[in-house]
């Protein structure tokens, strides 16, 4: 790398030494954190990292995409690569699909050749859904939206439930399951608990899997597909840094359909 290049910079750290870093599997490391999480994020002017924690940005890659791929697009490999394992021909249903994650979710299980339904609650969300590659999409703001995922997965339920919602959408994620399916979460935006029904759990033989990020050594691949099209990533807004708020308002308030970019300046 030369002075003045254009970098992404990685979303976690850690120290380097565990086993995990040495795999390229750094998110298992007992030290590993998320930045902005776990201690100071991006949202400043100037940032000093080691130089291990950037890699060049693709050549033709939009840097505004650069900036926001990489922590929803990790989160997403991790739980749908890494966790659930997801096979081509398999059925899988991305819960908010229009998020950040969800957007990476669709088209990262599309690629890998599985059939995608999303959930989205709004119209121009669900068509935004459908535009990634959704072949179904469902509205989650419908009571019993399960039984219309059930219905579209030929009333044996999905192979795997890509959850980050929590409570609000918990119990109904665990009704679309298939027989050994497994539902993947990476958190819970609705809060921090949820209720299990064992019998349900155990007589269809079900797999609760937890994911946090992804590998690094998934990062050089997924920026390829960036750069070649394959992934797509909707930049919904720009917003200068001096208007931080306004963009965790407008997130908060769901008014978002892919990502804020927060850029310097007034």
């Amino acid at each position: 790398m030369r002075v003045g290049q254009k970098v992404v910079l990685e979303p976690g750290f850690s120290s380097g030494e565990s086993e995990f870093d040495h795999e390229g599997n750094d998110h298992l490391s007992d030290d590993y954190g998320i930045r902005g999480e776990h201690g100071d994020g991006f949202d400043c002017e100037l940032v000093a990292l080691d130089a291990r924690y950037v890699f060049p940005l693709p050549l033709g890659l939009d840097p505004l995409v650069g900036a926001a791929a990489p922590l929803t697009f990790l989160t997403a490999w991790g739980m749908l690569v890494t966790r659930a394992k997801l096979q081509r021909g398999e059925t899988v249903l991305v819960l908010g699909g229009t998020s950040g994650v969800g957007q990476a979710a669709i088209q990262i299980a599309k690629d890998l050749g599985a059939r995608v339904i999303a959930t989205c609650g709004t119209e121009s969300k669900r068509r935004a859904a459908k535009e990634l590659g959704a072949d179904e999409v469902v509205d989650h703001s419908a009571p019993d939206w399960d039984k219309a995922v059930k219905k579209l997965a030929n009333g044996r339920g999905v192979d795997v439930v890509f959850e980050h919602v929590g409570p609000a959408t918990w119990d109904l994620s665990m009704r679309c399951l298939a027989r050994r399916g497994r539902l993947v979460t990476c958190g819970g935006t609705t809060g921090p608990k949820v209720t299990l029904v064992l019998p349900h759990v155990f007589m269809k033989n079900l797999s609760v899997l937890g994911s946090t990020m992804g590998p690094r050594s998934a990062l050089p691949g997924i920026f390829e597909k960036l750069a070649s099209g394959t992934y797509k990533l909707a930049v919904d807004q720009v917003l200068p840094l001096s208007e931080v708020r306004k963009a965790h308002e407008l997130v908060e308030a769901r008014q978002v359909t892919g990502k804020i970019v927060l850029v310097p300046g007034k």
